[in-house]
């Protein structure tokens, strides 16, 4: 198929692809005062993304700065989990970050109200390993996964894509940079943000123009969705078509609408 997926097939294969999606259920239990995060007795599985988005928002968001700090940890070991350097990025950040690290307190104050806090706003509070759009996108989508989705380097891989969401993101050899605000540029502010847009229009759109068999969708499955069908590993989720030919229609837009529409669309709903 050369054009767009009408609206009953991109809701489909898009929901398809969020079904399989199969990165690790994984916390870790910091509570019982462990900080070399070796303890596999402490490793935590659980039987689904929503659970682990439960524990993350509730830590990341407590009163308790301690909690907050086993919430950070968790985003590193989670964001992580296919990584054997794992252990070591946690407990190096809970050795630089103390529990009266008054960067903790600002985190906190600073994330009180999830839906307005941007990605600026927790990058420039100068916590070890969330300064750049990977790991303070992956903060973002715990605080409010409904409406915001992560933005990492297997995403980043749409950036060459003509009609992407995140055409002409700005990548380092080594990272993704997040850029002071600034209304009059297009920088990669702007390109988490039109990103965000994306995903909660399309998310919206399958759920409420599709098939009531669909499932519900929030920004952040349509992410885990493309995310899943990027990755190499992923086995092929339709006979005779490969999974990037898929990621190119999807991010076509359902029939009938094109990016600029969808990310409108998704603004003009936010509450």
């Amino acid at each position: 198929m050369t054009g767009q997926y009408p609206m009953e097939i991109y809701a489909e294969v898009l929901c398809k692809a969020v079904n399989d999606y199969n990165y690790p259920t994984v916390t870790y239990d910091f509570e019982r005062g462990v900080h070399t995060c070796t303890d596999v007795e402490r490793k935590m599985y659980h039987p689904n993304m929503c659970e682990v988005e439960g524990i993350m928002k509730s830590q990341l968001l407590s009163k308790d700065i301690e909690k907050v700090k086993d919430g950070l940890s968790n985003v590193v070991y989670w964001g992580n989990a296919k990584d054997n350097r794992q252990n070591y990025r946690v407990s190096e950040f809970r050795k630089k970050v103390a529990d009266n690290d008054s960067k903790l307190s600002v985190f906190r104050e600073t994330v009180r109200n999830p839906r307005t806090t941007n990605l600026y706003d927790i990058k420039r509070i100068g916590l070890p390993q969330f300064s750049n759009m990977s790991f303070v996108s992956k903060v973002r989508m715990f605080l409010d996964p409904a409406d915001f989705p992560v933005l990492d380097r297997e995403i980043s891989k749409l950036a060459c894509v003509e009609h992407s969401p995140i055409r002409c993101l700005k990548i380092n050899p080594t990272h993704i940079p997040i850029h002071k605000p600034d209304l009059t540029k297009r920088n990669n502010h702007q390109i988490y943000e039109d990103w965000a847009a994306w995903c909660r229009g399309i998310a919206c759109l399958v759920s409420s123009e599709s098939s009531p068999t669909h499932q519900d969708i929030r920004a952040v499955d349509v992410e885990r969705g493309i995310y899943h069908l990027i990755d190499p590993k992923s086995p092929p989720i339709a006979q005779g078509q490969k999974n990037s030919d898929i990621v190119q229609q999807l991010l076509k837009c359902p029939e009938g609408w094109t990016l600029q529409m969808v990310i409108d669309f998704a603004r003009r709903t936010d509450n």
